[in-house]
């Protein structure tokens, strides 16, 4: 098994994958099977430098030469996973890939042999209530349509396929995939994020679909074209920031989501943007939550803050 993620080089993904890369070695893991994957725009910063010359041997580079770069942001990873194939393949070959965002951690060791049970399938957490067809028809059934019409994808394989609707983290089988396929997420990604934000004052206005999940539609959808079963797998569940103490101990993966403010008492990654949470004062921090063990797993790294500078 790989592992991948592919993000932005910039200081937020850079300590965001401190801490993922702390926990992943704490839970068992070899970190050399581990890949990050920065998209360059730009000059980077000198944290972003420290952290590639860190970790060279599994950082992989590349320019990001999308046409479209500002419409929809999380298109970079279908740029990023169509380099990856075209131009890396040798990196994944014959391996299966867990491809993940920079923003969780696992809290335990996986066992693969009890998830992946056959070739050609994918193994997804479950995000049925937000990605599945039931939740596109209860904005529109007519949405539902157009959005299928973008991928060009039949809509009764998308109705029948509704409990294998998963998405957030991916298992993707190995010798299964192709350049091509990301390619065309990429397109279907903007595209069908562009379609809703266009309707959104059409279908539900009241509380309109969550178009900043194009990229999931795209990738699951087109899987699908591409004859790859999806199976959402219990063992592929996740905890969420406000989720109790249990629920980590519970779970194999944490993603750090769902506080979307600073308010008190919770930690909100947004207030690291531009700068690293390593030696910061998380003494009010409540517990009894996942949000308070990912912190504590970023205390455990304060001897970071003077390593970024």
């Amino acid at each position: 098994m790989k592992f991948l993620s592919i993000q932005p080089a910039t200081e937020y993904f850079i300590w965001q994958h401190e801490v993922f890369d702390h926990q992943f070695i704490k839970c068992g893991y070899n970190i050399s099977d581990s890949y990050v994957m920065f998209l360059i725009t730009g000059k980077v910063s000198k944290n972003v430098k420290k952290y590639i010359i860190k970790n060279s041997n599994r950082v992989i580079l590349i320019k990001d030469k999308r046409n479209d770069k500002t419409t929809y942001i999380p298109s970079l990873r279908f740029y990023g996973l169509y380099d990856l194939y075209k131009n890396h393949y040798h990196l994944i070959d014959g391996h299966d890939i867990f491809y993940h965002d920079s923003d969780i951690v696992f809290t335990k060791k996986f066992d693969w042999e009890s998830i992946i049970e056959k070739p050609n399938t994918a193994y997804v957490s479950d995000t049925i209530s937000y990605i599945g067809a039931k939740y596109i028809e209860s904005k529109s059934p007519e949405l539902l349509q157009l959005m299928c019409d973008v991928v060009g994808i039949d809509i009764d394989m998308v109705k029948n396929n509704e409990m294998n609707s998963g998405g957030a983290q991916y298992i993707l089988p190995k010798n299964s995939l192709n350049y091509e396929l990301f390619e065309k997420c990429e397109k279907d990604s903007i595209t069908l994020y562009k379609l809703m934000k266009k309707t959104s004052n059409i279908y539900s206005p009241n509380h309109p679909i969550q178009a900043w999940t194009a990229d999931m539609w795209a990738l699951l959808w087109n899987l699908w074209l591409y004859g790859i079963e999806t199976v959402v797998h219990r063992d592929m569940e996740f905890a969420w920031c406000n989720w109790g103490i249990d629920d980590w101990k519970r779970v194999k993966i944490y993603h750090n989501a769902g506080v979307v403010s600073d308010s008190k008492g919770e930690f909100y990654k947004g207030k690291y943007t531009n700068k690293m949470p390593f030696g910061e004062d998380f003494s009010k921090i409540k517990g009894g939550t996942c949000n308070y063990n990912y912190v504590q797993i970023i205390n455990e790294l304060s001897h970071l803050k003077d390593f970024y500078k």
